[in-house]
């Protein structure tokens, strides 16, 4: 893709804010549309943000053929079901994180993208700030040793959002803020984990409002994380070296890291750069990757959203929380299953009676064929007396019989002879007509036969 980039966002809520804040002031980039379920908001934010176009409804933007890229800024339980709707539609989608609300949808996501050859990233602005790299640099140089350990917490009193404490929009601390505790500790320790332990303290509603997580990797080091949606913390990461840590301020859009020895002496302190908002990095990314025909971020991959849904899921499971949708979606899996069950029986049924129909089919047939046999057989031989029996029956029997090939004649032919046998009949009649009647008394001149004494013809009257 060559030109300007004609960007639409779905939602407009603030997080949608800040991204048509970045939008207006990216290079490439076009803020071009902004849907939303109330037409009134979407014509609102349109003018506030210059945008070009306003839709009432997410359907009428995705039916835009002019959007390139759509912003997914809606609440978590609706990014996988817009999302899906926007690949479906021929868009290349950036969500919002997290992606989705659990691992299995963002496979389907996934593969959707693929599948079309779209893009779909996952908006995990903290990934692409360029002080990263600093942070990485100042890590690897072992100022503070080996990094053993590090603690990160994240915290707003965020409570009184609606969605935070609704369980049909996936509310809670983790996907919310957790999720940057759990992106810190990914970004510089890695994924390498065998043992997570996790609790929480639960809204009334059952949901998690904050969160202690601890990761335990392979080779020794330990992360110990935080997450609260009614404390406001400092939203410090600290790596704990052999020789001295360091602290980050900021984990979700890093401001400073400073350097101390082992006695708490400050070694150096580093800044980061000045920059827009921070979400300007993210867009780039995307736009970047549209215009080179990929489907993923390079710093922000599927595999990475993938495992850290996963780590999520498992997270939610020890702590008890689900989400309502999640039970609907069970729920229509085991009766969609039950169904296919259900059905798979109803056919083996079937092909079974059919079997059996096939069986009982053929056994008639067998049968009809040897009554068939017997019958020709009876017919086609005829006894006289001790004389030699005489085969009457059809010719292909008496091939068979024989063991001789034989050859029909035509249909023609038969009927000729079948003409002749008529004549002949007719002829024999005539004669027969002209010949004087046989003398009745004189039984041996019509049956030239001598009768034994003992016959009953030879007595003079019938026996009673």
């Amino acid at each position: 893709m060559f030109g300007t980039v004609n960007c639409a966002i779905l939602g407009t809520g603030k997080i949608a804010e800040k991204m048509a804040e970045t939008m207006k002031s990216a290079r490439k980039v076009k803020c071009y549309a902004v849907g939303s379920r109330n037409l009134d908001r979407a014509v609102e934010f349109a003018k506030k943000n210059g945008f070009k176009r306003a839709y009432g409804s997410y359907e009428d933007l995705l039916a835009d053929r002019k959007v390139d890229l759509v912003y997914v800024a809606t609440p978590h339980s609706e990014h996988f079901a817009n999302a899906m709707a926007a690949l479906e539609a021929g868009k290349n989608v950036l969500v919002e994180k997290p992606i989705c609300i659990n691992e299995k949808q963002a496979k389907k996501l996934i593969a959707t993208a693929d599948a079309k050859h779209l893009f779909l990233g996952e908006a995990m602005w903290t990934r692409f700030l360029p002080f990263a790299n600093r942070i990485r640099e100042v890590l690897s140089s072992g100022v503070i040793g080996d990094p053993v350990s590090l603690t990160a917490d994240v915290g707003w009193n965020i409570r009184a959002v609606p969605r935070m404490t609704d369980p049909e929009l996936a509310g809670g601390t983790l996907l919310d803020t957790g999720i940057y505790a759990l992106n810190f500790a990914s970004m510089f320790f890695g994924e390498d984990i065998y043992k997570i332990n996790s609790v929480c303290s639960y809204t009334d509603r059952r949901l998690d409002e904050q969160d202690s997580i601890t990761l335990i990797y392979r080779d020794g080091r330990v992360a110990t994380l935080s997450a609260s949606m009614v404390g406001c913390g400092p939203r410090q990461g600290v790596f704990t070296g052999t020789k001295g840590y360091a602290v980050v301020d900021d984990i979700v859009n890093f401001k400073s890291l400073a350097v101390y020895d082992a006695n708490g002496k400050r070694l150096a302190i580093y800044r980061r750069p000045r920059q827009k908002n921070g979400y300007e990095y993210e867009l780039a990314a995307a736009v970047r990757a549209i215009r080179e025909g990929r489907t993923e971020f390079d710093l922000m991959p599927h595999r990475q959203s993938l495992s850290e849904m996963h780590m999520m899921d498992f997270i939610r499971g020890q702590m008890g929380v689900v989400y309502p949708a999640e039970v609907r979606e069970r729920q229509e899996e085991q009766r969609r299953q039950e169904e296919e069950d259900r059905q798979a029986a109803l056919a083996l049924e079937q092909k079974a009676k059919e079997a059996l129909a096939a069986k009982e089919e053929e056994e008639e047939r067998g049968q009809i064929a040897s009554d068939i046999q017997a019958q020709e057989a009876i017919e086609g031989h005829v006894s006289i007396g001790d004389e030699t029996d005489y085969t009457f029956g059809t010719a292909e029997a008496a091939a068979d019989i024989a063991g001789e090939e034989v050859h029909l004649p035509s249909e023609d032919t038969l009927v000729h002879a079948a003409g002749e046998a008529l004549k002949e009949d007719a002829r024999l009649k005539q004669e027969a007509a002209k010949a004087p009647a046989p003398d009745p008394g004189d039984v041996t001149s019509y049956i030239n036969l001598s009768l034994p004494q003992d016959h009953p013809a030879a007595d003079d009257g019938e026996k009673k």
